[in-house]
């Protein structure tokens, strides 16, 4: 367990809140929002939390090989205004992002501007009170808003993800800010994807993929859920007319439009075969 003597970071004498805020704004350490000032208290909060010592490895960033240690995320979360109970979900979302599966460097450095888009499930959810139900893409939850902030700023301050060097967006979008849902699995009639990637129910996991802005999608007009699909189906059509490289889509959807595409029995395994078949048609 940590001990705030074990930490290794340099430590700064400042005056107050404000002046560490400044601090770290001069310094260009934050996102360009306000920061929490990472004392020694808060850090080591974090780290006793998660079950980590300052120097644990939590992943390496495979390209320049670059280790990302606890002590350093702890920083990051706390700077982010995590609560220490975060700090695990931050950890699990981090080493996700460093398997080679997930191209960290790349994803972080392309000009298509893609942020990490996390997906919590489990216990945890409800544990530390994430929110998937209303307004979950946008404000409102201090989980899932601090937690995906933890995470830009782990890239900015750990691994130089800064817009104009190694981020060369040429937009970007909003989800650089922060970019974190829980899934509602007590509402959903699917199975809940941690448990369809082959997790335990019951268990916490994390999902992570580089993803573009997100774009609403509505049909107000029909209850036949191949026709609700096939609105999703056009939208990603209308995409890959206008890009040239090959991507993934993922679809989330709300409860009335999950209820009427799953209950009426047209499709399974959230829809992907009616919506596959649409995308083969590009």
């Amino acid at each position: 367990m940590s001990t705030s003597e074990s930490l290794r970071s340099k430590k700064y004498d400042l005056l107050d809140a404000f002046a560490a805020n400044e601090f770290y704004q001069a310094k260009g350490w934050t996102d360009g929002l306000p920061i929490v000032p990472p004392t020694e208290e808060r850090v080591s909060e974090c780290l006793d939390v998660a079950g980590l010592a300052p120097g644990d490895v939590i992943g390496i960033e495979r390209v320049r090989q670059r280790p990302i240690t606890a002590e350093k995320v702890a920083i990051n979360a706390v700077l982010a205004g995590c609560l220490p109970a975060y700090m695990p979900v931050v950890v699990a979302v981090l080493g996700a992002m460093c398997d080679e599966k997930y191209n960290l460097h790349g994803t972080s450095a392309s000009t298509g501007g893609a942020a990490p888009f996390i997906v919590v499930n489990g216990p945890v959810r409800t544990l530390i009170g994430m929110n998937a139900t209303h307004n979950v893409l946008a404000n409102g939850s201090r989980p899932n808003a601090t937690i995906g902030r933890a995470i830009r700023l782990a890239l900015i301050n750990l691994l130089g993800v800064i817009p104009g060097e190694i981020d060369r967006s040429t937009l970007g979008h909003p989800g650089k800010f922060t970019f974190c849902i829980a899934e509602d699995e007590e509402d959903s009639p699917w199975t809940p994807l941690a448990q369809e990637r082959d997790i335990p129910e019951g268990k916490s996991a994390v999902t992570v993929l580089a993803a573009g802005a997100p774009r609403q999608i509505m049909n107000e007009w029909t209850d036949d859920p191949e026709e609700i699909l096939e609105t999703f189906a056009a939208e990603m059509r209308h995409n890959m007319l206008t890009y040239s490289v090959r991507r993934a889509f993922s679809a989330a959807t709300g409860r009335k439009s999950a209820r009427r595409t799953s209950l009426i029995g047209v499709v399974d395994q959230r829809s992907s075969s009616l919506l596959f078949r649409s995308r083969a048609t590009c």
